[in-house]
């Protein structure tokens, strides 16, 4: 990819290069990198009873050394149709179906990014900011040193287990599915476990940990366990009237575990043995300061400063968990972290669907419902859709965002109503300030205001007509549908109305796309 850019438009209507006055400046990004693979396959099957599959892969990438390129990823899966075997022909009548169901595989992972293992130089052409004298044009480019480089790094791999079961009942009217799972992602790539005191790299000073924790060669050093299940059952009928319905419904769920890294301080800025994914760590609050009276008490027993330096009514009230009367983050570790605690998980837990169907003289309607029964998120100050007011420049007020602290009567200058009106002592939203630093006190990640980001919503509808064969056969048509479809209609949810609950990034907590866009759609189907 390429970029560039000038400054100093000449006409500010008209932003192109050609009628800019300023230097050019063009940056580029080059990436490269090839895989190769060889798989094979070799499958059995004994009178429909017996099933075995074998299959093989032996996969390369570019993106490791020569010696570390390749891997081998085998698979076996086998199954057992119960229901074919001569001592089953007692209850076939009434379990239709019965199918057992085992595999067991390895995948490779690649995705880790390129170059990790090359010790580049790292070139900046472009002009520079400092070491210049004045007057004196600013000089170009500068060599820095290179990473820190993993000359061992190699696949990652994906190790599943999975035993299902498949039913029939009722003349195959009821199906059932079932199956459990547990999946293993071995030697996955994080950076190493130990390091000095000083380290001779330098990070980009953006990263959210730190500029040391950034510096680090990657290794193959932690695994993550995944134990799951789905089950699926489905209803189809057709009755003697020409009515054809179905019902169906699936649930599924699943954890996931750090089950091995060394991470000998045991900081919570990595993974550590027994992590759960999707953990948020947080403060426990309880209420805001209602009364002046409260932060006296609350101050003479408690030093907050750690948080912010400044505390008034309106503000919240963070609970002092190891009863050490202050707060803060001890050493940020397994074994001492302060007044924090796992206060939710940001993964989606208990997913489940409901469908529905029904079809009758060329006339059908379909509906899908899809929920996720429990998660939890936490939006920190930067998320104005959730606080409202947040800086100077990022501001999305909502009718509820009104509920603010108020402590003072209000006039033409401050407050939402005149006099005692005004007073809004038992409000959600903690008091509002103008400085940035200030309202970060009391958005902190915290009990209070973790959400719930459970849901319920219908996904998809559709409603369509067939005409008669016989209508359209004289034109040369098998088949002409015309339909109306409506996805996001409803959505139940307890989060506030402009965050889409399907939106929601599990790595941060929040959604970059809010609120669920309604479509309604009208088709027509032809077939020759």
């Amino acid at each position: 990819s390429m970029t560039g850019r000038k400054n100093k438009m000449m006409v500010a209507d008209v932003p192109s290069l050609q009628t800019a006055m300023g230097d050019p400046v063009l940056s580029e990004s080059l990436n490269q990198w090839a895989s190769s693979g060889y798989f094979g396959r070799i499958t059995y099957n004994y009178n429909q009873k017996y099933l075995f599959e074998a299959n093989a892969r032996y996969d390369g990438s570019s993106k490791y050394r020569e010696d570390k390129r390749w891997g081998f990823f085998p698979s076996f899966s086998a199954g057992w149709n119960v229901h074919r075997e001569n001592f089953w022909g007692g209850i076939a009548d009434y379990v239709n179906t019965f199918k057992l169901r085992a595999s067991w595989g390895q995948l490779g992972d690649q995705t880790a990014a390129a170059y990790q293992d090359l010790e580049l130089m790292r070139l900046k052409t472009g002009q520079l900011n400092w070491l210049w004298n004045h007057g004196n044009v600013r000089p170009v480019g500068y060599t820095a040193t290179s990473n820190l480089i993993s000359p061992d790094l190699t696949w990652e791999t994906g190790e599943t287990l999975n035993l299902g079961v498949n039913m029939a009942f009722f003349n195959n009217k009821l199906q059932l599915d079932f199956d459990w799972f547990e999946k293993n992602m071995t030697d996955m790539i994080r950076p190493i476990d130990s390091r000095p005191g000083v380290l001779g790299a330098r990070a980009e000073p953006w990263y959210r940990l730190s500029n040391v924790y950034r510096a680090l060669p990657n290794a193959n050093n932690s695994t993550l366990r995944t134990r799951g299940f789905e089950l699926g059952l489905r209803w189809k009928e057709a009755l003697s009237n020409g009515i054809v319905y179905n019902l169906g419904a699936t649930l599924y769920d699943a954890k996931s575990v750090i089950t091995d890294y060394h991470n000998p301080s045991g900081t919570l800025r990595d993974y550590y043995e027994g992590k759960e994914y999707g953990e948020i760590w947080g403060w426990t609050s309880n209420d805001l300061f209602r009364t002046q009276t409260d932060v006296d008490n609350y101050l003479a027993k408690v030093d907050p400063s750690y948080i912010f330096s400044a505390w008034n009514t309106g503000d919240v009230k963070y609970e002092d968990l190891n009863k050490d009367n202050k707060l803060d983050i001890g050493e940020y570790t397994i074994d001492n972290h302060g007044d924090l605690s796992v206060i939710g998980n940001n993964q989606p837990r208990w997913q489940y669907t409901f469908n529905a169907g029904v079809s009758y003289k060329g006339l059908d309607f379909n509906m899908l419902w899809k929920g996720v029964a429990k998660r939890d998120i936490g939006l920190n100050n930067s998320q104005n859709m959730f606080w409202g007011f947040t800086s100077w420049n990022q501001s999305t007020l909502f009718p509820d965002h009104l509920d603010y602290f108020r402590d003072q009567p209000g006039d033409k200058y401050t407050g939402l109503k005149d006099g005692e009106a005004n007073i809004n002592t038992q409000s959600y939203w903690p008091r509002p300030y103008l400085h940035n630093k200030e309202n970060g006190k009391n958005r902190r990640i915290s009990t209070r205001y973790l959400q719930d980001a459970s849901y319920l919503r219908l996904q998809t509808v559709q409603l369509g007509y067939s005409l008669p064969s016989q209508m359209i056969s004289k034109i040369n048509l098998s088949k002409v549908r015309v339909y109306v479809s409506a996805e996001n209609l409803l959505t139940f949810t307890k989060l506030p109305d402009s965050i889409d609950p399907m939106a929601l990034s599990s790595s941060r907590g929040y959604g970059k796309t809010y609120g669920a866009d309604r479509i309604i759609s009208f088709g027509l189907n032809l077939t020759y």
